[in-house]
């Protein structure tokens, strides 16, 4: 029974070793920009969403206040019912606000290489290795500027989340406010 020697395969070594190793880096920083597209896509539907819920909010709280005011109400006690709406309102535009910065972020590097940049910058006589190199340290130029945009979109979204869940308590409050002071009148 002869023993065969098994030789592992060490895959791409030598000089072919730097062009694999910046195609993988390419290929790597594509998945990566792929990836984090995926997560502004999520965060972006999560602003929309809430968005919307602040929209019916608002048109809620203006519909009571309007018809609130038409039953000819003493000035106290609009001034009550205002005050009651700007306890939900003022929130809902702080929310509305950063909110609304998460949705139109086009500073965004997307994946794949213009193609533009490839026929007219890059002269004939380059090697695929020095092109492939100067794609994948502009792609992973693009996947640190990416991960920098989505760091601020998930504060905003946080922030505007947090003004969203913070307005019903305001409102509570006011309420209660306000039924003191319609008690001391």
């Amino acid at each position: 029974m002869t023993q065969e020697t098994k030789v592992l395969n060490r895959g791409v070594e030598g000089a072919d070793f730097p062009l694999w190793k910046v195609k993988e880096a390419l290929a790597q920083a594509e998945k990566r920009i792929a990836s984090q597209l995926s997560q502004l896509n999520l965060i972006q539907a999560r602003a929309t969403s809430i968005l919307g819920w602040i929209s019916a909010e608002v048109l809620g709280t203006l519909a009571l206040i309007g018809g609130k005011i038409s039953k000819g109400l003493t000035s106290l006690e609009v001034l009550y019912w205002i005050l009651f709406a700007l306890s939900i309102i003022v929130p809902s535009a702080i929310a509305t606000f950063y909110l609304c910065y998460v949705l139109p972020k086009m500073k965004w590097a997307f994946e794949g290489t213009d193609p533009t940049w490839l026929l007219v910058t890059v002269e004939n006589n380059q090697s695929e290795y020095s092109t492939t190199l100067v794609m994948a340290e502009a792609k992973a130029k693009a996947v640190k500027s990416n991960d920098a945009i989505l760091l601020d979109l998930v504060e905003n979204l946080r922030l505007g989340w947090g003004w969203f869940l913070f307005t019903p308590v305001i409102a509570v409050v006011s309420i209660l406010m306000i039924e003191v002071l319609s008690l001391i009148k």
